[in-house]
């Protein structure tokens, strides 16, 4: 049975793949920047989710239910997930992973603060003109940083 992780992961992958598929479909170019603005929450909500189960499930796996528990409660409050949080959170579990991370390339690490700097400026009330291809982009390279978080918790589909 898969994890409820990697089937949250997916699920909410799903749900953005779907959003953005409806979004290419509208011909306005402002409503699609609207929709941009929409599923940029969403993606860092992607982001800040998996990584707090990835590390839970990771958690559960290998320490004792105390620890695991201690993991999960800290975890929850894991907000606003750019890429020098992400490093720090992973240095937390494994030095390795830290490096890990820190060798992806710029351009993806770029896109990962990306999304979550334009969710926090969308949530306070800025003017965003972000384009659909822009935030497309960038939830491709979040997809890349969240698979090798996947890989080094072990999250596994079965």
């Amino acid at each position: 049975m898969p994890s409820s992780s990697y089937r949250n992961f997916h699920q909410g992958k799903d749900r953005i793949d779907s959003l953005i598929q409806r979004a290419k479909s509208v011909d306005n170019l402002q409503i699609q920047s609207d929709l941009a603005c929409c599923i940029c929450v969403r993606i860092s909500g992607l982001i800040e989710t998996t990584v707090q189960e990835f590390y839970i499930d990771y958690a559960e796996s290998k320490a004792a239910p105390t620890v695991a528990k201690y993991v999960s409660h800290k975890l929850r409050r894991f907000q606003n997930p750019d890429m020098n949080s992400l490093k720090e959170l992973a240095k937390e579990f494994s030095e390795e992973w830290s490096k890990e991370l820190e060798n992806i390339d710029q351009e993806i690490q770029n896109a990962v603060t990306s999304i979550v700097k334009t969710r926090h400026s969308i949530a306070h009330g800025a003017d965003q003109r972000i384009t659909l291809g822009k935030v497309e982009a960038y939830y491709q390279q979040v997809i890349k940083v969240l698979l090798v978080i996947q890989q080094q918790c072990d999250i596994i589909e079965g």
